[in-house]
């Protein structure tokens, strides 16, 4: 053995420190970390029936769960509209209040997405031989479109015969879109037109006979006799979008129910909604004719309330969700 350093010995292995024998080589110095695994991964491996047991359950679930998806989110829509309804109601009443003007929406079906939406109106000329209001359109104003696959109807003042349980309706207790709108009319609608709301200038809720004005004599240049010929107004290019031709000469068309008992009797504007899922209405009331079901028989002059439109508003009754208007303040209330 060689002398390198000293003779401290190592406690492990009883050689010097330092000392290292002849011909021996130095090991280098391992890392303090441990080494990797070297050991091989293995895939497991899935048999065709294992995967095709997966799949089935996949389907399952989802099969199970799209119509409660579709269930939330009609609730949701339903609870949407609502809060879209609330707040286009309250900016007319603000309206209506500041203006010192009668304000309100006119429901309608829209023509080109078939969803239901509403304008804003506003009187227009002369009132209505039966002392109700002429609506026209308030220029300017977009559309208010409620939330696709949500269905509307409007509240009544139904008249009822009899009492207690055996009442009876006479007329239609809810009002949906229909293009002829009662006796009165020269020809019917391009546009299914449903109820109307309306604020009077103190915000109150109004209950009154309304119509709508569809033609007015053109302006007349100044020093020149009054004109005479009429031009369409923008509620009637509104209504009859597809079939204008010339104005009518009478200014109004009074809104009334159909010949029968109460053929005498105009609609008021309404103090209430229904809204509901349209889908399942659609499938039980809907024909050929009347594919949203939720046209009138009595617009069409049938007079007292039919069966079928009976058996519709008991629908509406079990499944809808009624809103009432308050009448002071415009406050939407959720009926049960």
């Amino acid at each position: 053995m060689q002398p390198i350093h000293n003779n401290t010995m190592s406690r492990d292995a009883g050689t010097p420190i330092g000392w290292r024998a002849v011909g021996a080589t130095l090991s280098r110095p391992q890392p303090a970390w441990p080494r990797r695994a070297t050991a091989c991964r293995t895939v497991a491996g899935f048999t065709l029936t294992e995967i095709l047991i997966v799949i089935g359950l996949i389907v399952l679930v989802i099969a199970l769960a799209v119509p409660a998806f579709n269930v939330m989110t009609g609730g949701r829509s339903v609870d949407a509209a609502m809060n879209t309804l609330s707040a286009v109601l309250g900016r007319a009443r603000m309206e209506a209040i500041g203006l010192q003007e009668p304000r309100g929406l006119l429901f309608y079906r829209d023509p080109a997405t078939q969803r239901i939406a509403a304008r804003l109106v506003r009187p227009g000329g002369n009132g209505l031989a039966n002392g109700g209001i002429a609506l026209e359109l308030v220029e300017d104003r977009d559309p208010i479109l409620l939330p696709v696959g949500v269905g509307l109807q409007m509240v009544d003042y139904a008249q009822m015969s009899g009492t207690g349980a055996a009442a009876q309706a006479r007329d239609d207790r809810y009002i949906g879109f229909n293009k002829s709108l009662g006796v009165t009319n020269a020809r019917p609608f391009d546009l299914a037109v449903g109820g109307v709301i309306l604020f009077d200038q103190g915000g109150r809720l109004l209950n009154s006979r309304y119509g709508f004005r569809v033609s007015r004599p053109k302006p007349t240049p100044p020093g020149q006799p009054p004109n005479t010929t009429k031009e369409w107004t923008e509620m009637g290019r509104f209504l009859y979008f597809n079939n204008l031709g010339a104005p009518p000469s009478k200014e109004n068309v009074e809104v009334t129910f159909g010949a029968g008992p109460l053929s005498r009797d105009a609609l008021r504007s309404n103090f209430g909604f229904v809204l509901y899922d349209q889908e399942p209405f659609r499938n039980q009331f809907g024909t050929a004719t009347d594919p949203y079901g939720d046209e009138d028989s009595q617009m069409k002059g049938g007079g007292a309330i039919s069966s079928a439109e009976s058996k519709e508003e008991s629908w509406l009754d079990a499944n809808g969700l009624p809103v009432l208007i308050n009448r002071y303040n415009g406050t939407l209330i959720r009926g049960e």
